[in-house]
């Protein structure tokens, strides 16, 4: 765990080296047009990832940030507003429907949505309009 952690920056070096555009492009989107509202689409140990953006957005840009409860898109059909949203979707292989689903219908209703994936391919970075790639190896 200290040897994975000790990693983190050359990790990050990288990934901001090979996906320099994209993180830009994130970047003028969202300050072109600040959300109105932050959500969070995540399972399992990808929302422990998801919690630890929600905190740093919370403590450095005092914006409130929610998780979405996946009941509430995927069994309830439930309509959410998405007026003003940025979705972060987290997780690493991208394959999950309960995330993919939720993903391409706020896109679908205006929201810009980000897919923080490790499988650059995958349905849920297809359903996004910004992907941030983890280039983390195979899971």
């Amino acid at each position: 765990m200290l040897s994975e952690a000790r990693s983190a920056p050359a990790a990050v070096a990288q990934q901001l080296a090979q996906d320099g555009a994209a993180y830009s492009a994130l970047g003028r989107s969202l300050r072109a047009l600040p959300p109105s509202s932050l959500l969070t689409v995540a399972r399992g140990s990808s929302d422990h990832a998801a919690h630890y953006l929600a905190y740093l957005v919370m403590a450095r840009l005092g914006r409130l940030v929610t998780s979405l409860p996946m009941s509430l898109v995927t069994l309830y059909g439930s309509r959410i507003r998405t007026e003003g949203l940025v979705s972060f979707a987290f997780s690493q292989s991208g394959q999950s429907p309960d995330l993919v689903a939720p993903t391409k219908a706020f896109r679908e209703g205006g929201a810009r949505t980000v897919a923080v994936v490790n499988a650059a391919g995958a349905p849920l970075a297809q359903a996004a309009e910004h992907v941030v790639a983890l280039h983390a190896g195979e899971e």
